[in-house]
Formats: C-alpha cells, sequence, structure tokens
C-alpha cells in the first residue's frame, strides 16, 4: 500500500477479483476456454424461452455439418443460427409423435437423429422427415441415446435394448449380436474411426465387427450404475457412474468423486474441450477437471440453473451447457474483464484510471477514489480528505503527490499523506477540472472547465483564453518529443503552447472537428488527435483525418493507446477498438481504405459497451502491457498479449425465400417463380456463436443489381418489381471487418414472364408492325397523286392524334412511376421510395442544421402470427398496421414505409428525439389498440410493435446510414428489454 495511506472501512479480499484480472498465461493456439484461467473467468450468456428457445430443459446438443446448432428440449426441437430458434415440434413437422426430445446424432451422409422420450426416433434426411417406433420394429418408443454405427445408419439406446437403424431409417433385422437382451444402453460413442463404446447400467461393451463384446478391462467389481461415457482426444476412456468419475488410466480405472472436488457424484453428462479441459454435467452444478484439481461452476458463479443436462463444444469451440430449467448456457472465453461493483469498487462510473510509479492504480469515480495495489482494494472519499467523491481525473507526480480532479469541487491534492484542497479563482481558474498530466520538467499541467492552471512544485500559473487559450474548456493535455505541449479544447479545436505563446488549430485547418477529446504524441513526432467527429493525424505540418466513412470504428475518439504489438486501441461511446498503427498510416497517405478494424464490447466481456470520456486520463497503459479504459460500468481491463482473434469469415446459409410474402421450398435447387409477381425476399444467416452481433452482410442481385449491396446487420434482402429473367442471388458475411465470405451463398432464381413479355411474342408484334407498314405504305403510295392536296390536313391531324399519344403515355408513365414507389401489399412506401426519402431530408437537414429523426418498426412475434394465423391473415395484419402508422404519422413531409417483411420505417424530418419518441409511443399505442388478437405472441394477447428512435442533425459529410444505424441499434435494445416498447438513441 502507497506510504501514507489511510484504510477505509473493511479491507476486501480480493481472491475472486485478483483471479479475474490474472490476464498473464497465454491463450493455448486455438480459442477454446483456457485451462489456465480461473472457471469463474469465463464469459456466460442464457438463451431461455423470452429469447426464442422452446422450453427450457435443454437436453441434448449437437452442431450439424451445415453449421447450425440443434437443441433437444421437452418442447420441441430448435436450430439456432446464433440469433434466431427455428422449433420444428407437432404444429409443423408431422413426423414427431412426441416432442420431448432426448437424443441428437448426425451421420456422415447428412441424415439427422432426433431420439424422443415415447415418440421413438425422427429421421431428417435429403428426402424430408420421417419417424421410426416399436410399431416399425425398435424396442421401445423411449429413446436412450444415438450413435453412429460403422457401416452407416445409427444405434440406438432404449430401455429394452440396443437396436440399429440402417441408412434409410429401417429398423435392421434381428439383434445386436453381443448386446444384453432387454437391457437399456445410457450412452453409445464412436472410439476411433470404426469403433463404437456402449454403455449399459452395469458394464461396458466395444464393436467387434458387427457386434458387440466386452470392453477390457472391465470396470471394477461394484460400480454404480453407468450414465455417460467419452473417448477423450488421447483415446483414454472416462465414465460417467452415479456416483462418480471413472477413468481408464495405464489399463487401470480411476475413481474421481465428491472428496475429490466434485460437486455430486451422479455425472449426467461429459465433455472435453478444444484445450484439453474435462468437463462433467451434474445435478449440483458444473466442473472442469483437470490432473491436479476440479473447479466448480454452480448458481453462486452465475449458472441458472445447477442442474445440468448436456455439454457441447462448438467448432468456435464455445461450450454450450443444457440445464434442467435455467435455459441453454454459452461460455468462452473474455477477451476483457471488468472491475466493477461486483468486485468491490466504489461505483461503477468510472473517469478516470492512472497507474503510479509503484505499479498502484488509481481509478476516479463517480463515488470516490479507488486503489488496486497488491491484489488489495481500496476507497477514498471526502471523510478522507478527498474534496468530492465525484472524481473526474487522477495522477500521482515525481514527487510522489496524489492528485484529484472533481467535477465541481476543486483540486485535492494529498501531500505527506495529509490533504489539502485548491479552489478558483486561485491557484486554478475553476472548480471544473477534468485534466490532469506531468510535462517531462515535473510541471503538473491542471485542466479545467475556465482555463488551464501549471504548478512546478513551488509556484501556480493560470492561463486562459486572454493569454490566447483559443477555448477556456480544457480536455486533454500532451508534451510531444520536442517539448511543445498541445492542449485539447471543447469547441475551441487544438492549442499548440510554445515559446510561451498559444497557436490555435481547428477544423478550417484540417482538424476533424473542434471538441478534441485527447491526443497522443508519438516518438517519431507524430500527434494524434481524437475528437468527436474523427481522428486526425499531425505530422510534417500538415492534418489527415479518417473518419467512419473511412473505415473507422466510431467518429468519437476518447483515447489512442498503441500496446506494445503495433496496434492502436481507441474507446468510444460504442466500445473500444483495436487497428494496425500501420493501416491508420497506409489509409491517412491514401494507400488504401482502413482495414483491419476489429471492435470489442459486451460480448467481448466488457460489462457495457459505452466508455467515458472527456477527463484525462480515463485510459492507460500499464507497465506489464495491460490496457485500462473508463466505462460506464466499471474499468476494462485487456492483454493484447493474449488475444488471438479469429477473423475466419464465417459460413452464410440461405434460410428461407418468399415471394409475394409466401414462402418457397429451399432444397437447394434452382427456384423458379412464376408470372407476376411483385415482392421477392430471402432470408439469410452468417452462422457464428462466440458474437453473432459482429456479424455484417452484403448481397446483390446479378443481373438486377449487380453491385453490393451493404446491409448492415440486417439478415434479410428484399426485391420488389423485378422484371422477368433470370439472377443469381448472391450473400456474404463477414466478422468484425474481417475478410468476406468466399464464395459467396448461392440462388439461382428464374422469374417466369407473361407470354406477352417473351421475346419470341416480341417478334412476332414486330414482324406485324413491318407487314403492316409496308401495306400502309404501298396504298399511301397508290393513292398519293389523288390525296395530294390533303396531305396537310393529314399531316395535321396525325400529328395532333400523336401529341394526344404522347401525353396520355406520360401520364401512364406517371401513374406507373408512382405506383413503383409504393408496397402493393400496404399501400405505403416501399423500399426505393424510403431511400429516396431518407437520402433528400438527410442532404435538407444537413443545409438547415435541424434534427431529423428516423423510426424502425418491428411487428413483435409476426413469424408467429403468420404460422398460427395464415398468410392470408398476416397480409391484413400488415395492412392494419400500416394504416395504423400512416394516419398518425400525417404531416406532408412525413413518410411511412415499408422497410421489409414485417418492418416499418417512419421518416421525421425537422422532428426533435423527444418529439419522434412521442410520436413512437403514439403509434405503439395506437396498433396495441387495434386489439388484433395474437395468442402466439410471447408478448401480449394482441398484435404489438417494437420501436427503435434514431435522431441527428447531420454534419456535412457524414452518411445517412448513421440515423438507420442508430434507429436499429435502439430497435434492437427494444427487443431485448422485452418488446412492445419504445427504445431512444439520439
Amino acid at each position: 500500500m502507497p506510504r501514507g495511506m489511510k484504510v477505509v472501512g473493511a479491507p476486501i479480499a480480493f481472491a475472486i477479483a485478483g483471479a479475474l484480472f490474472t490476464l498473464t498465461a497465454a491463450l493455448p493456439p486455438a480459442f477454446a476456454l483456457n485451462p489456465k484461467r480461473p472457471i469463474t473467468h469465463y464469459a456466460k450468456d442464457v438463451w431461455r424461452r423470452e429469447k426464442g428457445l422452446p422450453q427450457d430443459s435443454v437436453n441434448a446438443i449437437l452442431q450439424s455439418a451445415d453449421g447450425y446448432l440443434w437443441l433437444g428440449t421437452d418442447d420441441g426441437l430448435a436450430r439456432f443460427d446464433g440469433v434466431d430458434f427455428e422449433v420444428y415440434d407437432h404444429t409443423n413437422t408431422n413426423a414427431f409423435r412426441q416432442i420431448s426430445i432426448t437424443a441428437l446424432c448426425q451421420t456422415d451422409d447428412g441424415t439427422l437423429w432426433i431420439g424422443t422420450n415415447g415418440g421413438g426416433v425422427v429421421r431428417r434426411g435429403r428426402s424430408g422427415w420421417s419417424a421410426v417406433g416399436v410399431a416399425e420394429g425398435l424396442p421401445s418408443d423411449r429413446i436412450l441415446c444415438l450413435g453412429p454405427a460403422p457401416a452407416g445408419g445409427v444405434f440406438v439406446g432404449t430401455p429394452t435394448g440396443l437396436a440399429r437403424l440402417m441408412p434409410d431409417g429401417n429398423v435392421a433385422p434381428g439383434v445386436v449380436r453381443g448386446a444384453p437382451p432387454a437391457e437399456p444402453a445410457h450412452a453409445i460413442v464412436r472410439r476411433g474411426r470404426d469403433g463404437l463404446i456402449v454403455a449399459t447400467p452395469k458394464a461396458l461393451l466395444c464393436t467387434d465387427g458387427e457386434g458387440l463384446k466386452p470392453f477390457a478391462p472391465p470396470l471394477p467389481e461394484g460400480t454404480p450404475a453407468l450414465r455417460c461415457l467419452i473417448v477423450r482426444t488421447d483415446g483414454t476412456v472416462v465414465v460417467g457412474t452415479e456416483d462418480g468419475l471413472y477413468e481408464l488410466v495405464s489399463r487401470a480405472w480411476r475413481r474421481r468423486g465428491t472428496a475429490d472436488g466434485l460437486t455430486s457424484g451422479q455425472i449426467n453428462c461429459l465433455v472435453e474441450d478444444a484445450s484439453g479441459n474435462l468437463w462433467a454435467g451434474t445435478p449440483l452444478g458444473l466442473n472442469r477437471i483437470k490432473p491436479e484439481a476440479i473447479h466448480n461452476l454452480t448458481i453462486k458463479e452465475g449458472l441458472p440453473d445447477n442442474d445440468i443436462k448436456s455439454l457441447f463444444e462448438d467448432h468456435e469451440e464455445n461450450l454450450w451447457v443444457g440445464t434442467n430449467g435455467g435455459g441453454l448456457v454459452r461460455m468462452k472465453d473474455r477477451i476483457f474483464s471488468a472491475l466493477s461493483t461486483t468486485c468491490g469498487l466504489c461505483s461503477d462510473t468510472v473517469w478516470s484510471v492512472f497507474e503510479a510509479p509503484d505499479k498502484t492504480l488509481w481509478i476516479g469515480t463517480e463515488d470516490g477514489l479507488a486503489v488496486y495495489s497488491t491484489g488489495r482494494l481500496d476507497t477514498l472519499r471526502v471523510k478522507d480528505g478527498l474534496p468530492s467523491n465525484l472524481v473526474r481525473c487522477v495522477w500521482v507526480d515525481r514527487r510522489g503527490d496524489l492528485w484529484a480532479g472533481t467535477a465541481a469541487s476543486g483540486l485535492g491534492r494529498r501531500h505527506d499523506g495529509r490533504w489539502t484542497t485548491l479552489t478558483a479563482p486561485s491557484p486554478i481558474p475553476n472548480n471544473a477540472v477534468l485534466v490532469l498530466y506531468e510535462d517531462r520538467k515535473g510541471t503538473l499541467w491542471v485542466g479545467t472547465n475556465g482555463g488551464l492552471a501549471t504548478f512546478d512544485g513551488s509556484s501556480w500559473r493560470s492561463m486562459t483564453r486572454a493569454d490566447g487559450l483559443p477555448d477556456d474548456r480544457v480536455r486533454s493535455i500532451e508534451e510531444d518529443r520536442e517539448g511543445t505541449l498541445w492542449i485539447g479544447t471543447y469547441g475551441g479545436g487544438l492549442a499548440r503552447f510554445k515559446d510561451g505563446r498559444f497557436e490555435a488549430f481547428g477544423r478550417k485547418d484540417g482538424l476533424a472537428g473542434d471538441n478534441v477529446w485527447t491526443t497522443h504524441a508519438d516518438e517519431d513526432g507524430t500527434l494524434w488527435i481524437g475528437t468527436g467527429s474523427g481522428l486526425t493525424r499531425y505530422r510534417g505540418g500538415r492534418f489527415a483525418t479518417l473518419t467512419q466513412k473511412d473505415g473507422l470504428f466510431s467518429d468519437v475518439v476518447y483515447t489512442f493507446l498503441p500496446d506494445r504489438r503495433g496496434q492502436v486501441w481507441m474507446s468510444c461511446n460504442k466500445g473500444v477498438s483495436r487497428v494496425p498503427l500501420a493501416a491508420l498510416n497506409d489509409a491517412l497517405d491514401g494507400k488504401g481504405k482502413l482495414d483491419g478494424v476489429v471492435p470489442f464490447g459486451v460480448s467481448d466481456g466488457m460489462s457495457a459497451s459505452e466508455c467515458d470520456g472527456g477527463s484525462q486520463p480515463c485510459g492507460w497503459i500499464s507497465a506489464n502491457g495491460k490496457l485500462w479504459f473508463a466505462t460506464v460500468r466499471g474499468a476494462m481491463v485487456v492483454d493484447p498479449a493474449e488475444i488471438r482473434i479469429d477473423r475466419r469469415p464465417p459460413p452464410v446459409s440461405l434460410e428461407a425465400v418468399r415471394v409475394d410474402n409466401v414462402h418457397q421450398p429451399n432444397d437447394g435447387d434452382d427456384l423458379v417463380v412464376g408470372p407476376g409477381h411483385k415482392t421477392l425476399e430471402i432470408d439469410y444467416a452468417g452462422l457464428v456463436f462466440s458474437a453473432p452481433e459482429k456479424v455484417t452482410y452484403r448481397y446483390r442481385l446479378a443481373g438486377f443489381q449487380d453491385d453490393w449491396f451493404q446491409s448492415g446487420p440486417h439478415r434479410a434482402a428484399f426485391f420488389t418489381h423485378v422484371p422477368p429473367g433470370r439472377y443469381t442471388f448472391e450473400v456474404q458475411a463477414r466478422l468484425a471487418n474481417g475478410p468476406w465470405t468466399d464464395p459467396p451463398a448461392r440462388l439461382q432464381i428464374r422469374l417466369r414472364p407473361f407470354f406477352y413479355q417473351t421475346l419470341w411474342f416480341l417478334v412476332l408484334c414486330l414482324l406485324a408492325l413491318a407487314a403492316a407498314a409496308v401495306v400502309v405504305h404501298r396504298t399511301r403510295t397508290r393513292v398519293l397523286h389523288r390525296r395530294q392536296h390533303q396531305l396537310e390536313t393529314v399531316v395535321h391531324e396525325r400529328t395532333s392524334a400523336l401529341q394526344d399519344a404522347n401525353l396520355k403515355l406520360e401520364q401512364a408513365n406517371e401513374r406507373l412511376e408512382a405506383l413503383s414507389a409504393q408496397d402493393p401489399l400496404t399501400g405505403v412506401g416501399n423500399r426505393r421510395m424510403f431511400d429516396e426519402v431518407l437520402e433528400r431530408e438527410w442532404r435538407r437537414a444537413q443545409r438547415s442544421g435541424q434534427p431529423l429523426s428516423l423510426l424502425m418498426v418491428d411487428i413483435d412475434s409476426f413469424k408467429p402470427y403468420n404460422d398460427a394465423y395464415g398468410h392470408k391473415r398476416g397480409d391484413e395484419c400488415l395492412s392494419q398496421v400500416a394504416s395504423a402508422l400512416s394516419s398518425s404519422a400525417n404531416r406532408a413531409s412525413d413518410l411511412v414505409a415499408r422497410y421489409g417483411g414485417e418492418e416499418f420505417a417512419v421518416i421525421l424530418p425537422a422532428t426533435s428525439s423527444a418529439g419522434a419518441t412521442a410520436i413512437a409511443e403514439a403509434l405503439r399505442m395506437k396498433v396495441e389498440a387495434l386489439m388484433i388478437p395474437h395468442e402466439a405472441s410471447a408478448t401480449a394477447r394482441f398484435v404489438t410493435i417494437s420501436i427503435g428512435v434514431g435522431t441527428g442533425v447531420p454534419q456535412e459529410g457524414s452518411p445517412s446510414g448513421y440515423l438507420i444505424e442508430r434507429a436499429d441499434k435502439a430497435l434492437y435494445l427494444a427487443k431485448q428489454e422485452g418488446r412492445n416498447r419504445v427504445r431512444t438513441l439520439a
């Protein structure tokens, strides 16, 4: 503990938190759960019924060859793509005689086998779904386990014996040779390429050609009933029983039980992950088993339920845990760790982070000054001498003095263990102290909301606008290699202080913006400036800027922290991003678009993605190379040495195709659509389970729309009025700005024409016109000499007729153009009209400086509505909702448009965030007042909507997509928080 520090309250034993921040162990070569980290360190995410899981007891988990996760629950089978669940049960799959799923297996031919509790086995192959039960020859309809048979098909374990199903789903004749008659089989696992091991309650059996034989060496006499087994990657056999684990080591069985650390002797399931961790699920918690120790994870450590029914590791090496009533849990390694109130921090709102030379970490928060040293966390507050509990910045100078800047109570100094408070107007110009910095001469610089102050150890000096500072609101201070001081201000741009004089730089000089949040000076003389409008580099007397439009994660840059590996870390309101320093320089030098940006957020272990800025230092590189960031949910820490990011592009699956809102078969063949279609909608998904929210997409309809359309996180493509012809739909995905999927997922589409739209019909028409022209020409030639005197009259009449025809044609074209901008089902604007109006209003708002608001509206649980009431009722529901939206957004400048599927968008020009929120709430209430019955909704008994509100005052050069992104993010939050609500992001 630092000399002279007073201990506040009871010291916090930081065993758990200390382990949480022990981030020095190197990750294994893959991306699996690091066995060297505490079991409590892993990130845990839970899915339950409210998120789409059909039921909260997950009995079996499997990842199929195409990348989907399949989940067997007590109330149906679910296919999971990382975001959405597709449920199969009685309502949509006749093959299910019983929907309590007990076992899953996929064979090498791609067939999915589903075991049920009373309905036999359901087979899903290329020809569709089929069922096999007692009536077809199985010994029982209750299935305990499934395992691939060496020669194809599956072995089926039931309570009354073992059977085999052939690849075509037929039951093999006779009994399995060597299998105990009428004895249950609880587990079947593959051993080697063609071998199998079968666990019965009292013995292990292994394959012997087409039959089974006793496994050698046998289990010890009196071994409790066997429940599960696995064969580890090194060939070791591990058996879970009703009283512990039995592991075959050097041809001898070794037992582990509760005395060795297991939460329970009853082992329900086992799995080995890619790092060699052995995991055992029991009725009393999850266990990580290593040769030297067993670590437990229970409800106390964040599990939703202690009763573990199933375990599985996916291709990305996430560990999936199925519980008995607590839902589905995903466990993965954290990239970030959080120091927050759950670990004993005095407040989750962190403004400043600083590491002193003695490795003590100081954290300025909303409720005190925290200090973390030698595994101990303590807090200083007003009663200990602080001027205020709201500490905006902190610094320890080379003399050993501790400085704490507060939001409104001045500057605190602890010298020789005693606190003193310095306030305005002397020696500091303002009591809101936001920046502390010590230059190489040992002078302390203090940035406030009223100017600068300096302290050289003996005397103070103040500097304000009267001394040449461009703005008194100081936000950052940095010294470059030549000893020049750079001061960032709020509203006044950047100031250079050299030879006792200030020189100001702003947007007019090439700076990205006049609100400067941070500055960083490289050893090569380069100065980096983080603003609220982008990142600027100052080198060789010239400014160059990158923005979000150039590939930057955010235009707001609160910190700029280069690590020891050539990467730069920046924080903002959306999270933290990492980008190679070389990539920044290449992009600024015009050598290509910025590449290599990797964003981080909640899915990477951050408690919240919103970082805090406006105070400095709000980020810090500690002596051990770790990086700390101030956020609204604690101090986040990351060790760049440990990060291994998988940037492989995700596989993309085409999930559904709808023509005029009618589902089309999706069996891998070409799509052929009859004449007269109006809309074409294609759903797709990038199969990523570690961080599906980081997947972005682009698509095109080659032959109609040859340029790629960047759809962001949206997982559906919508087309209207595509002319007849042959097209290729292509979609690609990428993860965290990584490479795109190559080759893309493709669908060949043939849109058949009416007969009058065919080439042969056009040819016949041209021939008929040509023949008619010849006849007319000859006729007119014969009578020309008789009607020459009438020529002027005829020409005049025909000219008038042609003008009338042209006028009618123009009117028809105008009507056609109006129809092309209208959604044919709902009568509101279509996607094309939405894009045109949003771009026009965005440019208008840029000129006027007025706010522009966008509402993204989604009908809650619309797919279940369609499934329950049919697509005709679904169309009527869409029309009713569209009519309700149109009747409320009734200004001439407002636009209601169908954005796609069940999603609408409302453009509100010259509307503030508060006004847009009020309108959105009125729309939500109006739709709710329609009282359209919706018994299939998990939200309400009637049809409801969720609305995301985004508002902004467009800046020059900013894209309109920014507003869509804000509104879409708000909509995601509204749905995540339970739907039937309005969320606003201004």
